[in-house]
């Protein structure tokens, strides 16, 4: 991780992130080019030396315009921009569908256009899925690597796909009353997909990764949910323990019934952020006086809101300080790993994905890219090698480059 925070490799990142444009070139020319395709001519710069060795011959050639498109449309930059606008119009057409009435045993528009944008986004996943693991592994080893690098944004990405595809199969699949104006099986889709559009909201977050103010504070709130995660299991044992006393202090002819296990939880929980239900234990309306419960009451929330919860501060406030330090070589970690991800990623967002994921994968097979013995995939790994130690040289040039600009400038 320092490695990739070093100066060096940040400006090689910079480098592979514009994908040939000049690094020194603004957001708003990449997003008026994007706009209005004509300007790509006038202001985009494109810098011939990346990715490739000048040549003597190339020395007075001037960039032509069909390689500064080719370089423009290519670039990890612009597949960035063109994804989060195709992204967030996507979380429109969600937004409204789960919004507005629906009919049975019927569709609307934009349900139809968020289901084909959804499978669209999970081919393009599946598809990234399938470029970054080696071909020649075998299922068990691809599914071995594939959970080793699970993390909590894949988590959410695997919970969102199975969430929208649950909501939508009840919603449509399930056999309901057609002369029922809002069904069961409408409300149990509007559940699940109320979740699953919070989890698409929050996928969409990672994209946040790629900015340098966003993404370091990303990473501190992850570490803090974290923390929190371990300290609500504390919270939960006081807050049942104290539930189960105060309802059977409060509630001694109560029935056998699933709302026990309500009352159970409902009270403690709204207590600690201070709505009390003092009526309940010594109003008109209590059911039962009971000195006792307002001894627990007083020390549950002695424990709860001043103990606890001013432990948690201190815990957040030790995490923050803790990832503070290392955020920026977390975050620029982070860009790392976007910036690779961006590079595999198709130049036509979801859901116009379809058409380029197919040539690709027919030109791979066509092309005998897949790997079917050792030999081939030892030649391939030869290649790679190969090009690693050309990057590596050029990498070490730049970089000593920069050592020798910073020895003149002390000197």
């Amino acid at each position: 991780m320092n490695f990739i925070a070093h100066e060096c490799v940040q400006k090689h990142l910079t480098e592979q992130w514009m994908g040939g444009i000049d690094t020194t070139t603004s957001t708003w020319k990449i997003l008026s080019s994007i706009i209005f395709f004509p300007l790509v001519s006038w202001l985009i710069d494109v810098d011939k030396q990346d990715g490739e060795d000048e040549t003597p011959n190339d020395m007075g050639r001037k960039v032509t315009t069909s390689e500064r498109f080719a370089t423009f449309y290519c670039s990890p930059v612009l597949k960035f921009w063109l994804y989060l606008f195709a992204y967030s119009l996507f979380l429109c057409f969600f937004s409204y569908s789960l919004m507005v009435r629906w009919k049975p045993n019927s569709l609307t528009g934009p349900d139809g256009v968020t289901l084909l944008w959804v499978v669209a986004i999970l081919l393009e996943d599946l598809y990234q899925m399938y470029m970054t693991k080696p071909k020649a592994l075998s299922i068990f080893r691809f599914c071995t690597d594939l959970l080793s690098s699970f993390n909590a944004f894949a988590f959410i990405k695997v919970f969102a796909f199975l969430l929208y595809f649950a909501g939508f199969v009840v919603r449509v699949a399930v056999p309901h009353d057609d002369d029922d104006e809002y069904p069961l099986n409408f409300r149990w889709a509007r559940m699940l997909l109320s979740i699953d559009i919070c989890l698409f909201f929050i996928r969409g977050m990672e994209l946040s990764f790629l900015n340098s103010h966003m993404g370091p504070k990303l990473t501190m709130i992850y570490k803090m949910i974290v923390d929190f995660l371990l300290f609500v299991g504390i919270i939960f044992i006081s807050l049942v323990a104290y539930g189960v006393a105060v309802q059977a202090l409060l509630y001694p002819l109560a029935d056998p019934s699933w709302s026990l296990l309500r009352n159970i939880l409902y009270m403690p929980y709204w207590q600690i952020y201070g709505e009390l239900f003092l009526d309940d234990f010594d109003g008109p309306a209590a059911i039962r006086h009971e000195p006792l419960a307002i001894i627990l009451l007083a020390a549950y929330l002695l424990f709860t809101n001043i103990l606890l919860l001013n432990l948690l501060i201190a815990i957040f406030n030790n995490t923050y300080e803790r990832v503070a330090n290392e955020a920026d070589s977390l975050w620029k970690f982070q860009r790392y790993l976007m910036v690779t991800t961006f590079k595999l990623k198709t130049i036509v967002p979801p859901p116009f994905n379809w058409v380029e994921i197919i040539v690709r994968i027919v030109l791979s097979v066509c092309c005998g890219d897949e790997v079917d013995d050792g030999q081939s995939s030892e030649m391939e790994m030869k290649k790679r090698r190969a090009d690693e130690i050309i990057e590596a040289k050029r990498l070490e040039g730049r970089c000593m480059e920069i050592y020798a600009g910073r020895v003149r400038d002390s000197e």
